[in-house]
């Protein structure tokens, strides 16, 4: 066994020092991905990654294919060009780092960085240790970079043939890190809608699980959501627990493809017929080479102009399969604008709004129906049939497939109709007892009739009784088309008209009304109780 001690030194842009200096706190997952993506491009299998904030110390080791001290030596010269094969040199794959600054970028986290690292099929193993804060201390004048030495040792040892790894250690945290990792909350609500109230640690690992080259869990609906794209191959493990994709959304909309001319993209568009949550995961998460590009993006729908009141019910992923790799910018937050990357913009708008207008007609379909079922106040004053069937028909139309159970027979399910949003199906028992137009006063039920006759005519104009003992509703009367009240002053004039052929004088009227509007209208009095001890 031998040893030899170095020095070497840092080439690098000074511009790109400078543009570390000015990061913040919000950029250590970014900084953490960066080690991670190095590792991706040397072809390691396992990535771990320690925090270790009593020992004030960051650790990522990975069984890559490593490094010899020469290979290091090009490592250290960086200029935030592409460098390098594009594919890694075991398992081809599409390099990450090529775009990016490397460990560059976790220089304002600690003070220290130290790389050990053996090459496959080498008999030797080097450790460095670069002083990152030397780059990032304000001198007051233009540092030369390479004025700084990085001193390490290099160990000969043919035992160390049949090993390959690299560890990389962020010694002494900076101020910037601890921040990060222990920041109390200022402003933002206590909810776990946003990512920005979580703990820390949990907002580190959802950062990542966004943005690093990972496979989705086996049990995910998106396992599979580009045929061609090949598994990661990469366990990533935090303080011990592995990562997996951030798992957003639970039914696929849409998932296809773009092409113009040299650019080509796969993506799809996904729901969970809610809002999403957190509201980070909201809108298309954009990858190249399998890692995420930025904050995902709703490519300004919605900024300007019209509004979509469901477009935060969507989230997707599109994938760049080729093109736009000189148009990301240095730190991999965003790409350039460009004409083709404008097309590609307009298109991923369209298709945005497309489903933001599919998903709003989808809900509010399954919304009316069921009011209607339930006998909601916010119900529609018309037929129970009526509302149904033409709800009916807007899901027929977007793709949902209608299931009519024979007339006859019982039926144990309380409402006749069952919406399926995952599945785009509906469940309809016809000759359910709960689809009749009924109103039940004072344990006596009556049916109801919707009609049209014009308010002008003798006779009540919104309600009346017909020959056979029914209850006749004009669907014109304008106070019925109130989304709010329509429902409410049908119940209240069906009621009246009901007590006034049982009482003589006016007064015993208004007693008599007022006292079943009690049990007929409960709903309101209860909920107006609720919001008064709120």
């Amino acid at each position: 066994m031998s040893q030899q001690i170095w020095q070497k030194r840092l080439s690098v842009d000074r511009r790109i020092v400078g543009l570390l200096s000015r990061r913040t706190y919000e950029d250590f997952p970014r900084a953490i991905r960066e080690l991670v993506a190095n590792a991706y491009d040397a072809d390691a299998t396992r990535v771990e990654i320690d925090l270790d904030l009593d020992r004030d110390r960051i650790v990522v080791t990975d069984n890559g294919n490593g490094m010899t001290s020469d290979q290091f030596d090009f490592f250290l010269r960086i200029a935030g060009q592409q460098r390098g094969k594009e594919s890694s040199p075991v398992f081809e794959r599409s390099r990450i780092g090529q775009f990016g600054i490397g460990f560059l970028a976790i220089f304002p986290f600690g003070k220290q960085i130290q790389i050990e690292s053996t090459a496959r099929l080498s008999e030797t193993r080097f450790e460095a240790t670069v002083p990152a804060e030397e780059f990032l201390r304000e001198t007051g004048r233009i540092v030369d970079v390479e004025e700084i030495p990085v001193p390490g040792i290099e160990v000969s040892d043919p035992d160390l043939t049949d090993e390959h790894w690299t560890k990389i250690s962020v010694l002494g945290l900076t101020e910037m890190t601890h921040r990060y990792l222990t920041r109390e909350i200022l402003g933002i609500a206590r909810s776990r809608r946003t990512i920005g109230s979580w703990p820390p640690l949990e907002r580190l690992e959802w950062e990542l699980r966004e943005d690093l080259p990972l496979d989705y869990p086996a049990d995910s609906p998106f396992g599979d959501p580009f045929p061609d794209l090949e598994p990661s191959g990469m366990e990533v493990l935090l303080n011990g627990e592995q990562l997996w994709r951030n798992v957003i959304g639970r039914s696929i909309l849409e998932r296809s493809a773009w092409k113009h001319n040299e650019i080509a993209c796969e993506y799809y568009i996904a729901t969970n017929w809610n809002s999403i949550s957190p509201d980070e995961g909201r809108y298309v998460k954009l990858r190249i080479h399998n890692v995420g590009v930025g904050d995902r993006s709703s490519f300004g729908l919605g900024v300007l102009g019209r509004a979509y009141s469901r477009l935060h019910w969507l989230t997707g992923e599109a994938r760049i399969v080729r093109g736009f790799n000189n148009l990301l910018t240095i730190d991999r937050s965003r790409f350039i604008r460009s004409p083709e990357y404008d097309l590609f913009v307009e298109h991923m708008r369209s298709r945005l709004a497309h489903f933001a207008n599919y998903v709003e007609t989808i809900s509010e379909a399954k919304r009316d129906i069921s009011r209607q079922l339930t006998g909601s106040r916010a119900a529609q004053v018309a037929s129970r049939r009526e509302v149904i069937d033409r709800n009916l028909a807007k899901l027929e139309k977007r793709g949902f497939k209608v299931i009519r159970t024979r007339p006859g027979g019982g039926h144990s399910r309380k409402l006749p109709v069952r919406v399926d949003l995952e599945h785009k199906l509906v469940e309809i028992v016809d000759s359910h007892p709960n689809l009749k137009d009924e109103l039940r006063i004072d344990n006596t039920t009556y049916e109801l009739r919707y009609l049209d006759w014009d308010l002008r005519s003798k006779g009540n104009p919104a309600v009346r009784w017909s020959a056979g003992g029914a209850v006749e509703v004009n669907k014109n009367y304008p106070l019925f088309k109130s989304l709010r009240y329509g429902e409410v002053i049908k119940k209240i004039l069906i009621t009246i008209m009901l007590l006034a052929r049982k009482v003589e004088r006016p007064d015993t009227l208004a007693e008599a009304t007022s006292r079943r509007l009690l049990d007929l209208l409960a709903d309101i009095g209860g909920r107006d109780n609720e919001d008064q001890g709120n």
